[in-house]
């Protein structure tokens, strides 16, 4: 599974180099050629389409040739957008050169007093405006995030929802912690649907065998971040982070809503214990709502112990760097590079 697609490797040859010549009729040809703006594959899908192929001043670099294992035009084209997509990914990993990185948090840095920024190990590293570029483009492959998304992370506008529930979707594979969807928490009657539908119920059961949830919510105009402590005797705690300190009871009354829906037969008092907002350094803008609850939920996952009550604002901008950064080692991780075969070539006419 690459970004959320299944790639099926093709039968690949590669038909640059001129040599035997054999005939085109089984194939379907794909015509790579490199710019600025990224890689161009152009299907061509009949050996009449490529004789009309001239070379040129933006002659591909390679020609390859896909073996069809049917003749339907729409399979081939299916097949040659995958391997687009491929082919632009591993462009862009090598522009960004995505080597082994190990995976650090980003920390808060004092600016001055009650001031602070987000000391980001990212900004360096994609700093000039290429690969800022590169980025954006390698994470806008990933079908969750697409152009729109991946523009928001980058550009310091409003982040999309998509982006913040594939970054803590993330953490929840890499930690040992457990992540509900933002749109649980405004669902109609969602908690009824808990206690009718099995389904439902049986994969929050499982959430909640976690030792901590977090749970990301938005209220149109703003995002929090609920965490959901287990207690060794089976109680639960809970937290909400926001980082324009507004102490608003309600997303801490919606984990409650819920824990009551999973275990119906207990009362308040032996299912809660604490329910509590902890004060952390407000957003220096309008825009960074988002990035600071990605940022705090980082550290809830990586860390045993939760954040202590911090006065001050914050420039939580930087860390945009770090989720998109967080997105492009997952494509690296997943991404298998695609063989090419020189056994039989087709001479380029």
């Amino acid at each position: 599974m690459k970004n959320g697609i299944k790639v099926k490797k093709p039968e690949v040859i590669d038909i640059t180099d001129e040599d035997d010549e054999i005939s085109r009729e089984e194939y379907s040809l794909i015509e790579i050629s490199d710019s600025d703006e990224g890689s161009e594959l152009d299907l061509v899908s009949s050996e009449e389409e490529a004789e009309r192929v001239e070379p040129s001043s933006r002659r591909p670099k390679h020609t390859i040739a896909i073996v069809l294992e049917e003749d339907d035009k729409e399979s081939a084209a299916e097949k040659a957008l995958k391997l687009q997509q491929h082919t632009l990914t591993l462009q862009y990993l090598k522009k960004l050169e995505m080597g082994d990185t190990v995976k650090k948090s980003a920390t808060l840095e004092t600016v001055r007093k009650g001031y602070f920024r987000v000391k980001s190990l990212a900004q360096e590293k994609y700093s000039a405006k290429d690969k800022v570029k590169a980025l954006q483009q390698l994470i806008a492959l990933n079908p969750d995030l697409k152009d729109e998304s991946a523009r928001r992370l980058l550009k310091d506008e409003w982040m999309n929802t998509s982006t913040i529930e594939a970054f803590f979707n993330l953490l929840e594979e890499d930690y040992s912690v457990s992540v509900l969807n933002s749109d649980l928490a405004v669902k109609p009657n969602f908690c009824e649907q808990l206690r009718r539908k099995e389904k439902i119920f049986n994969a929050m059961q499982v959430k909640l065998q976690s030792r901590r949830i977090l749970w990301p919510m938005c209220d149109d105009t703003h995002w929090y971040l609920v965490v959901i402590n287990k207690r060794t005797d089976g109680r639960y705690d809970l937290f909400c982070l926001d980082s324009l300190n507004t102490k608003t009871q309600d997303f801490l009354d919606k984990a409650v809503d819920f824990l009551q829906a999973m275990f119906p037969e207990k009362d308040l008092e032996e299912l809660v214990v604490k329910k509590e907002h902890i004060q952390i350094p407000e957003q220096d803008n309008n825009r960074d709502c988002g990035a600071s609850i990605c940022f705090w939920g980082e550290r809830t996952a990586k860390n045993k112990t939760l954040p202590r009550p911090s006065k001050g604002s914050c420039d939580y901008s930087s860390f945009r760097k770090d989720i998109a950064d967080r997105f492009a080692r997952k494509i690296h991780e997943d991404e298998t590079p695609v063989t090419l075969s020189s056994t039989r070539k087709i001479r380029n006419q």
